[in-house]
């Protein structure tokens, strides 16, 4: 189904070319299954769940720019401030002709009286702040005709899992007629949540990219694919001496991303804030990929901080650091940097993993995270398959 079809649906002209010029030819089975079978354009509440690279979140930009284009309220809500930042820029940078589009974090609450108002066509907001605007003033989504909840599965975390289902209690409760849109990486086999929300289910578990996802141990990297389940080994970084695992996985890391020439890009995931700067600089240290030269000029017209220096360090070997402490603008910077290939390697936190758009060829996931309680002295623990799937 090509992305000129949507014509009939009544996308508007100026929609679809902003979709083409973005890349996109043609829908992928997931993207056309939701408007063929399961009343996408009709007002039907959905929950989709299908693996990263499948084409979902763009379900859900299909949806909000339907409703916005009909003068309808939309609000789309994710997780984190990063991945509304992100959305944010990329629907401005669509629609900013014909439609409002407005943002509301814990960072950005210059919209926050005109989505009181309802003066805006789409509205990205986290969480909190949506259950925040409700608290105050339960009317504001009586007006609304569809709310996207991007990665839905977030109601299975032990930190954000409460909140979120605490929030789609209080809008099940509410006397209005919105279209619900539920985006998820991994519900497999559950019907429990699409049940309680009164929605249709949409299901894949396919990826059109293969994936193989492993553990790394002895020297090899142990992998199953993800598609067809084949199992297969292939060599990884090997040491004569008794290394710890903090030197193996650096190691790998470099292993995996190869030499400057023909170098892919890479992604890390660790446990906390300090360890993504931590690893950064011992990457760095053993690295000499081409500087990020138009990453480093944007930051230094930033205001100085001592992140700004360091990422700058990091950055003249082609390596970068992502974690909340980072201003908006350094994460900005850091992103697009990733993006475009400037950055060959990206420590974070798994926060970056929830919803950001970035390319790599490789991922690796520290084994561990940290754990805390009321009388419990935090501590790490494996990270469970669900966390690792996401």
């Amino acid at each position: 189904m090509k992305i000129q079809d949507l014509l009939k649906y009544g996308i508007e002209p100026t929609i679809i070319s902003a979709w083409e010029n973005a890349g996109m030819k043609y829908l992928l089975p997931v993207q056309r299954d939701a408007i063929r079978r399961y009343g996408l354009f009709d007002g039907k509440s959905l929950i989709v769940s299908a693996p990263t690279t499948s084409g979902k979140t763009f379900i859900g930009e299909m949806a909000a720019a339907f409703c916005a284009s009909r003068k309808q309220k939309v609000i789309y809500l994710v997780p984190l401030k990063s991945v509304a930042e992100e959305k944010f820029r990329d629907f401005s940078s669509k629609y900013k002709d014909k439609t409002k589009i407005v943002i509301s974090t814990r960072d950005r609450r210059e919209y926050d009286e005109q989505i009181e108002t309802g003066d805006y066509n789409i509205a990205i907001l986290i969480y909190e702040k949506l259950e925040h605007f409700i608290v105050s003033n339960p009317n504001i989504v009586s007006q609304v005709s569809l709310i996207i909840i991007d990665e839905i599965q977030s109601i299975s975390d032990e930190q954000r899992g409460a909140k979120l289902e605490l929030l789609l209690t209080k809008l099940k409760l509410l006397d209005t007629n919105f279209q619900l849109l539920g985006l998820s990486a991994v519900l497999k086999g559950s019907e429990i949540i699409p049940e309680w929300l009164t929605a249709k289910f949409l299901q894949i578990t396919e990826r059109p990219v293969e994936l193989r996802q492993g553990i790394i141990y002895n020297g090899l990297f142990s992998y199953e694919t993800y598609n067809q389940g084949t199992e297969g080994t292939e060599p990884a970084f090997e040491t004569t001496h008794h290394a710890s695992d903090r030197e193996l996985f650096i190691k790998n890391i470099i292993f995996f991303t190869g030499e400057e020439k023909d170098a892919s890009q890479t992604l890390c995931f660790v446990k906390d804030k300090n360890s993504t700067q931590r690893f950064a600089f011992e990457i760095a240290e053993q690295v000499n990929f081409k500087p990020a030269d138009d990453a480093i000029s944007k930051l230094s017209t930033l205001e100085d901080s001592l992140s700004r220096r360091k990422l700058t360090q990091c950055l003249k070997k082609g390596v970068g650091f992502h974690n909340a402490d980072l201003t908006l603008d350094e994460r900005t910077v850091i992103e697009s940097a990733f993006k475009h290939g400037q950055i060959k390697i990206l420590i974070s936190t798994t926060t970056l993993s929830m919803g950001i758009n970035l390319p790599a060829k490789n991922v690796f996931i520290e084994p561990e995270k940290w754990v805390s309680g009321k009388g419990v002295k935090p501590c790490t623990v494996p990270i469970t398959k669900s966390e690792f799937e996401n």
